[in-house]
């Protein structure tokens, strides 16, 4: 069980117990505070769209990194509130991630703090209602004792957010054919998320969402246009206290683009136009940073694919 220490210079603590084993810590909403993590059946998956037990939880991802479980009723675990949840099991599988955990305070603390952050600041995340990691001590344990729990030094528990399917859904679909205003939307998302300083590190078509009741008619003012999309995944995502770099800016459009390639965005015509209309939203040149904005994203482009994405 969880159970939280209330300070009032800080955020709740948590004190998780696994096994009579203290040495957990966090943060935690008020309905949150008795979640347990470690009650979760982590370890009866091995594959994606399983369900365990008579409330359905469902593993929607799993690799050597991280763990995603999706529950439907959470008071099944200790939560004061029923609302679908997901809870993620971030894994470290080598030396350098257990010291790097250690000395940064792991990657479940870090997307907590920066999906409240970015909340803040106007955009569409799900809200992060717990995090726990373990102490030193775990942290070094023999990842076989006890089997699973020593390894999974960190936990998320985030709140389920609605949405209308992914940005790849949507190309895929060819609901993008059909919003002509679609591709000018996104392009003033980004321009409009980088001018605000948020830099997402995996900026790909599965981890930008299209929000619930948006119809894309034409290009929501500045006002809205955070509000018709939502990031996912930000854990490796930071906010700039200033506008994000210009190499950070030609990452984001590189994964945006790359993503796009065989669907939405499958000429060098339209990707140059997905740019120029970037450009235009952002307050840039449309002259000398296409050209600057196009070397960088080609150089990517050719280290991570072999190829270009916007020159010929």
């Amino acid at each position: 069980m969880v159970t939280v220490r209330r300070d009032s210079s800080h955020a709740p603590e948590m004190d998780v117990n696994w096994s009579g084993a203290p040495g957990w810590k966090g943060s935690a909403h008020p309905d949150y505070r008795n979640f347990a993590f470690t009650d979760l059946p982590w370890t009866e998956f091995t594959d994606l769209g399983l369900e365990v037990g008579s409330s359905p939880i469902k593993c929607v991802k799993i690799s050597r990194s991280r763990q995603v479980l999706r529950i439907e009723f959470s008071p099944d675990f200790g939560a004061n509130a029923n609302e679908p949840v997901f809870a993620k099991r971030y894994l470290i599988n080598s030396l350098r991630r257990r010291v790097g955990n250690l000395l940064s305070g792991g990657k479940a603390r870090r997307e907590y703090l920066l999906g409240h952050r970015l909340i803040r600041l106007g955009f569409l995340t799900p809200a992060p209602l717990a995090w726990a990691i373990a102490a030193p001590h775990r942290i070094f344990e023999n990842p076989n004792r006890p089997t699973g729990y020593a390894r999974a030094a960190s936990f998320l528990l985030p709140r389920g957010l609605e949405h209308a399917g992914d940005l790849l859904h949507w190309a895929r679909s060819g609901m993008t054919d059909q919003t002509p205003y679609f591709y000018p939307s996104l392009a003033a998302f980004l321009a409009r998320a980088h001018e605000a300083g948020f830099y997402h590190d995996d900026c790909s078509g599965r981890n930008i969402f299209v929000a619930p009741g948006t119809l894309f008619e034409s290009v929501p003012p500045a006002s809205r246009i955070l509000k018709s999309f939502a990031v996912l995944d930000i854990d490796h995502g930071r906010v700039y206290p200033h506008p994000i770099p210009t190499h950070h800016r030609a990452v984001n459009l590189f994964q945006v683009l790359r993503s796009l390639r065989k669907t939405g965005l499958k000429s060098n015509a339209l990707r140059i136009q997905f740019l120029r209309e970037y450009l235009r939203f952002a307050g840039l040149d449309p002259q000398a940073d296409m050209r600057k904005l196009g070397k960088i994203i080609d150089r990517v482009a050719h280290r991570k694919m072999g190829m270009k994405l916007i020159g010929k």
